[in-house]
C-alpha cells in the first residue's frame, strides 16, 4: 500500500523556520487602535497567521501520484496555488469582528469557528481508477482543526473516498476557537495523504 501514496504536508508556519516559505499576516490589534484593527464587539480578537503546505512527490513503482493545491471559488488567498507547495492566510479573526470575505464564521457562547475551502488536485499514472484522502495534524493541536468536517488528531482520518483524478476536489479547513482564548497567533502542520484504490 505505501507504494501507492504520495504524501502532501500543510505545515504550520513557525517562527524562525528555514528553507521553507514563510506567510505573514496582519498582526493582532488591540480594540479601538485603529480602524483596520477595532474589535469593539470582540473583546479577544485572534490572528491567524495562517498555513504552509508542504508536500513531497515519491513515486511508486507502478502508480504514480501527483498532488497539487488549487484556488476555489471563495477560497483563502493562497500563494503557489497548481503547485505541491502552497500557503494559505486566513488573516485576522475573532467571535464578532470583521472577517475576511473568504471566511466563513459560526459562533455559540463557548467558542467559534471560522472556515474556508481549498482545493486538491491529484493525478496519476498507473492501473488504478479512484484515490482516498486522508489527513493528520503533524503535532499535537491547541485547538480543534477541522477538514471536512472530520476533527483532526495526530492519527491519519479519511476525508474523501472514492475521488476521481484529475478533478480540483475542494476540501473545508476550519478552526475552532474558544471565545475564553486571549488574542494571540496559531498555526498548524496538517499532512494530507492520497492513497490509490
Amino acid at each position: 500500500m505505501s507504494d501507492n501514496r504520495a504524501h502532501r504536508a500543510l505545515t504550520g508556519i513557525t517562527r524562525g523556520l528555514t528553507g521553507r516559505r514563510r506567510i505573514s499576516a496582519p498582526p493582532v490589534s488591540a480594540p479601538g487602535s485603529s480602524p483596520q484593527g477595532a474589535y469593539s464587539r470582540a473583546p479577544r480578537p485572534w490572528a491567524i497567521l495562517g498555513l504552509l503546505l508542504l508536500c513531497a512527490a515519491p513515486a511508486a513503482a507502478q502508480v504514480k501520484i501527483a498532488l497539487t493545491f488549487e484556488v476555489v471559488p471563495g477560497g483563502a488567498p493562497m500563494t503557489g496555488s497548481s503547485t505541491n507547495t502552497a500557503g494559505l492566510t486566513l488573516g485576522t479573526v475573532s467571535a464578532t469582528g470583521p472577517i475576511g470575505s473568504f471566511l466563513t464564521r459560526t459562533t455559540t457562547p463557548a467558542a467559534f469557528t471560522v472556515s474556508t475551502p481549498f482545493g486538491v488536485r491529484v493525478t496519476k499514472r498507473g492501473p488504478t481508477s479512484r484515490h482516498t484522502l486522508q489527513a493528520r495534524l503533524l503535532a499535537p493541536p491547541t485547538f480543534q482543526w477541522r477538514v471536512n468536517g472530520t476533527v483532526m488528531s495526530t492519527a491519519f482520518a479519511t476525508v474523501g473516498t472514492g475521488l476521481d483524478y484529475g478533478a480540483v476536489r475542494p476540501l473545508n479547513l476550519a478552526l475552532t476557537v474558544p471565545t475564553t482564548a486571549p488574542p494571540g497567533a496559531v498555526s498548524a502542520a496538517i499532512e494530507v495523504l492520497a492513497i490509490a484504490n
